[in-house]
């Protein structure tokens, strides 16, 4: 019985203290409700400081009959001449966040603040923390409704939330109190026909406007950077007034953390606001803060400017120029050669019998020749037509231009690129004859043409102008005459020699290992001696294929088969360019060159080196890899190798 007695006890313990607390509530909530509404109406000023010495009480809207929809707007305070002050609350990520915000007339945002919030503490209860109010301070409704707001590092959700409250309370009050109009112009814009089809696309285009006059366009814009997938998203605010950039906002940036992802910094998108038309045209904004993401930068760059064209054809009426295909082919040559030219047509001088080359043209020491190659697409007979120039003076590429091509848009169709054509200007012809260039990413068939029409073109140069043998027989398998390495250069991997001899022209077998690969080649041989002319071992000086130009090393193997050092003579930008970040610079040491290094050299063939082309330079490390393995086979097969 002591149990129910007990149970009985608490149960009327309970009832008093709860008629307790009841009584005790209604007997001061007037005291509460006063006091929360002192609080309230303290904010009020807070956020409008200017209706300090507004006499009476404001208007509320909301009781007015305005309806605010799903806006979070709990309350919209009218002072006369002064302003509005606006309470809003939204569901966080942990509960519900009220806080409130003034502007003025004409729609200057007069101050913020927090009111009530149960965020996770130093995450989302940041958003309490006044030093991410001063934001706001001379901002426009404007400003806010381009997302102009910047949320804070380690809270995504209530920062997002916060963000997204305020686009639809701005739009409501731009739309109730402001006059302004916002509509969706994005279907006649004819999208399709100004953006950058490889690299952005543009998602959306708003007009606001008050009065039925335009005020301002707002882009959403898509743009592929470093990572093609997924895309980064930026909205761009233009002033319909005189053309001048208000705002951009980077919406979703998904490139790689700490390099591509900078873009979506905050002092990034500072630069923006203010850029007159002409400065944005002459792109007069760049990378920030000291780091570097051209990848992303680039395609960015190309986004802004492709929705810019976009603007002023279709707001201001541009009517871009159109190049005619004689304009476009005068101005080919003149980046060639980089001057005005009087060509004169040689092609009569030339058998162009099973040749891709079409015209041969020739102005002072440059050389011109057009040719043309079956790509993918092959509908009625259309194949892809190229020029490409050449110094005579250093045999070296003057650049590659597409003049007519047929391939598929984002594939083969990038050969008509500046970001793929670029690389082959200065490069020496011996590479693209050897198919030393980069492929064309996802189409197979148009590099493989590429590569044929390529060798064939500079196996034409190499023939028919310079008066050499050509290197695309099969029988006798082609080599190169000797090239002389630096004695810096032989030192470097055998030291203690006293002399080195070249062997090259005696040797009977080919010296281009693989030569189908054309990707790399010996260009000489030398027998070591020491000082009583006893053979040490032997010295290979080899060229090969990077990512963007060649790289030329030379490599000893000692008397009993175990490999010297590796000395790099010449990579240029081949390692630079690729997008690679272990730390590892080329070719110092603890890199990708020691694991040729002493070691014995047929171990290299037994284990093929075990070891993949390294993530992000796979053409320097793939290629240079497979090179050290053909020479380490050729020296095995040909020179006995440790015997």
């Amino acid at each position: 019985m002591n149990h129910i007695r007990i149970v009985l006890s608490l149960l009327v313990v309970v009832v008093l203290m709860s008629v307790a607390v009841f009584l005790v509530e209604d007997q001061f909530r007037p005291l509460i409700d006063e006091a929360a509404a002192t609080r309230a109406n303290e904010a009020k000023v807070e956020v409008l400081p200017a209706a300090a010495d507004y006499v009476g009480s404001p208007t509320n809207a909301l009781e007015d009959g305005y309806d605010a929809g799903d806006t979070g707007i709990t309350g919209i305070f009218y002072f006369e001449g002064y302003g509005y002050v606006y309470q809003v609350e939204f569901q966080g990520h942990v509960d519900t966040v009220e806080y409130m915000f003034g502007f003025d007339e004409s729609g200057n945002v007069t101050g913020y603040k927090t009111l009530n919030q149960k965020e996770t503490a130093g995450l989302g209860a940041k958003i309490a923390d006044p030093q991410y109010w001063t934001q706001f301070l001379d901002k426009t409704t404007d400003d806010l409704a381009a997302g102009d707001i910047d949320g804070w590092v380690g809270a995504t959700s209530t920062s997002e939330k916060w963000q997204a409250s305020f686009v639809k309370v701005i739009a409501f009050h731009n739309n109730v109190f402001l006059g302004y109009e916002y509509t969706d112009v994005t279907g006649s814009h004819g999208l399709g026909d100004y953006t950058d089809g490889d690299n952005s696309s543009i998602l959306s285009v708003v007009e606001v406007s008050k009065d039925g006059v335009a005020i301002q366009y707002e882009y959403t814009v898509e743009f592929t950077g470093y990572s093609e997938t997924p895309s980064n998203t930026f909205v761009v605010v233009i002033d319909a007034t005189n053309g001048n950039i208000k705002s951009v906002k980077l919406t979703e940036v998904n490139d790689s953390a700490d390099i591509g992802a900078l873009i979506g910094e905050s002092e990034f998108a500072a630069q923006f606001p203010g850029l007159t038309q002409e400065q944005v045209l002459n792109q007069e904004y760049d990378e920030i803060g000291g780091a570097t993401y051209p990848l992303t930068f680039k395609s960015f760059d190309s986004a802004l400017q492709a929705t810019y064209l976009q603007y002023r054809i279709q707001v201001e009426g541009f009517v871009p120029y159109v190049e005619s295909d004689a304009e476009r082919l005068a101005r080919y040559y003149v980046e060639l050669s980089n001057e005005d030219v009087v060509l004169q047509d040689v092609t009569g001088n030339f058998d162009l019998t099973n040749s891709p080359v079409t015209k041969v043209e020739i102005y002072e020491t440059y050389m011109f020749f057009t040719f043309e190659f079956t790509g993918y697409n092959t509908t009625e007979g259309k194949g892809v037509t190229l020029l490409v120039g050449i110094d005579r003076a250093t045999d070296n590429l003057t650049g590659l231009r597409a003049l007519d091509q047929h391939e598929t848009d984002g594939l083969g169709a990038k050969i008509a690129t500046e970001a793929y054509q670029e690389q082959f200007t200065g490069m020496d012809y011996f590479l693209p004859y050897l198919g030393g260039f980069d492929a064309i990413s996802g189409a197979t068939v148009t590099t493989d043409g590429l590569r044929l029409a390529l060798s064939e073109v500079f196996d034409f140069y190499r023939t028919e102008v310079l008066d050499r043998d050509s290197l695309l027989d099969e029988e006798p398998a082609f080599r190169p005459l000797a090239t002389p390495a630096d004695q810096e250069d032989l030192d470097a991997v055998f030291g203690t020699a006293d002399d080195f001899n070249s062997i090259y022209d005696n040797l009977d077998e080919a010296v281009i290992p693989d030569a189908g690969s054309r990707t790399y080649s010996i260009l000489n041989v030398y027998e070591v001696h020491d000082a009583t002319d006893t053979v040490i071992g032997y010295v290979y000086y080899g060229k090969m294929t990077g990512t963007y130009t060649s790289i030329e090393f030379t490599w000893g193997v000692d008397i009993t088969g175990e490999t010297t050092v590796v000395n790099i003579i010449n990579d240029n930008t081949s390692w630079n360019f690729a997008p690679y970040t272990g730390g590892e610079v080329f070719p110092e040491t603890e890199t990708f060159t020691d694991l040729f290094e002493g070691v014995q050299i047929q171990s290299i063939l037994d284990t093929q080196v075990n070891i993949d082309a390294w993530s992000g330079v796979s053409t320097t490390t793939g290629n240079l890899r497979s090179f050290f393995e053909a020479i380490a086979q050729y020296h095995v097969d040909t020179l006995g190798g440790g015997n």
